[in-house]
């Protein structure tokens, strides 16, 4: 029972030992997910609000495109295309201010193309349009990379998670097997303990009662078996008409010599 009990006691520390351990890692691991989620806010903020802007700068390229259409179905000296005129040079300079916002030296190169002062001289030129369609190539180009480092923020939260939830769960087992050590180790109360020494010391009591009496029984058997052997020499010399050598065992009547 004692041997027992130490190694319910063992047994209770290394689950307590492997518990701590678990908590440890769970907590690296939540402290992991959570500093993943601030990077991914902290990046996100600014990101968000550039992608508003190219939401808004695509609408007004698709709408200078429009423009660009117009003028070129437009007959020359009319209202209606001195009207467009003067909103695409107003777009063309928000063109020109989008190229230096978004730092793409290729939007700069291209918008420096786009000279307000000539506007007249490409309202029929199909290079100011493939200007444009390189400048909005360029800014989705620009969308397609702000939506990629999101989605690597979002994959290292996920992954994390993953992680986090599987230490979680660890702890989880971990303390369901050390309360069931301590049970164990519990079911050995000093009571317990008390009662099987108790017991034990009774038996050895009760071993030592019982080798005694073999003890006396075995004298006791040694007794009968020569006083057998007496009356059964007496009987042979009798029969056979021989000396009689048996011994008097009369005297050997008693219970215990």
């Amino acid at each position: 029972a004692e041997a027992a009990y130490e190694l319910a006691k063992k047994t209770h520390r290394d689950a307590t030992r492997m518990k701590n351990l678990a908590l440890t890692e769970a907590s690296t691991a939540i402290t992991a997910h959570t500093q993943a989620i601030a990077t991914y806010n902290t990046n996100k903020a600014p990101f968000d609000e550039e992608l508003d802007s190219i939401e808004s700068d695509i609408s007004m390229i698709k709408e200078l495109l429009a423009m660009i259409k117009v003028l070129h179905n437009e007959p020359a000296a009319t209202a209606a295309k001195a009207t467009q005129q003067a909103r695409l040079l107003a777009k063309v300079v928000k063109i020109q201010k989008l190229a230096l916002r978004i730092k793409s030296p290729t939007a700069q190169q291209l918008a420096a193309k786009l000279s307000t002062q000539s506007l007249a001289e490409y309202d029929e030129s199909n290079a100011v349009v493939k200007i444009l369609m390189d400048l909005l190539q360029d800014i989705l180009n620009r969308k397609a990379f702000i939506e990629g480092e999101l989605k690597e923020f979002t994959d290292e939260i996920a992954a994390k998670l993953v992680i986090k939830e599987a230490k979680e769960s660890d702890v989880v087992d971990a303390k369901s097997t050390e309360t069931a050590a301590l049970a164990e180790e519990n079911t050995y109360t000093n009571e317990l303990l008390s009662k099987l020494k108790a017991d034990a010391a009774s038996a050895k009591i009760a071993e030592g009662l019982q080798k005694t009496l073999n003890t006396k029984a075995g004298v006791q058997f040694d007794r009968e078996r020569f006083v057998i052997g007496q009356i059964t020499i007496k009987i042979n010399a009798y029969c056979n008409e021989v000396e009689d050598t048996s011994v008097d065992v009369a005297h050997m009547s008693c219970p215990f010599p």
